[in-house]
């Protein structure tokens, strides 16, 4: 919690303080705060490190939409499919219940962005990695 809450007073504090606690030994809130924190706030120069820690997760459900939201801003196309696989890896390693939420929620929601900002060989990736009843779909 702190490091959300100092995420709101300074972003820029926040960033540095997640890169300093990225390779602590942590689990459970901790990982996925400092996780988000760096995909709320990182750059397209930290893909590497913000995919290898969403990847290293044990419970990703809460913070992929955080890591969506991150690859709303990436515009190097190569990165962003690792992005998407890795979420892809997530979708078929959970229980089916979550199968939707994974498709509808983040990367319906990831497709429409990308759709938004005309980056078509990225929206066409991730429509590719949908149900064939989604991808014809406006997704939101």
């Amino acid at each position: 919690e702190s490091l959300n809450a100092l995420a709101k007073l300074d972003s820029s504090a926040a960033m540095k303080e997640a890169k300093i606690s990225v390779n602590d030994k942590t689990k459970g809130t901790l990982a996925e705060e400092i996780v988000g924190t760096l995909a709320e706030f990182g750059s397209e120069d930290d893909f590497d490190l913000i995919a290898s820690k969403y990847t290293d997760l044990p419970f990703k459900p809460r913070i992929t939409r955080n890591f969506e939201h991150y690859l709303s801003r990436i515009q190097n196309t190569e990165k962003l499919k690792k992005g998407v696989d890795i979420i892809i890896g997530f979708r078929e390693s959970i229980p089916t219940f979550f199968t939707t939420f994974i498709n509808r929620e983040i990367l319906g929601v990831l497709l429409a962005k990308k759709q938004a900002l005309g980056l078509t060989d990225q929206a066409e990736y991730i429509k590719t990695k949908l149900p064939t009843t989604m991808q014809n779909q406006n997704v939101r």
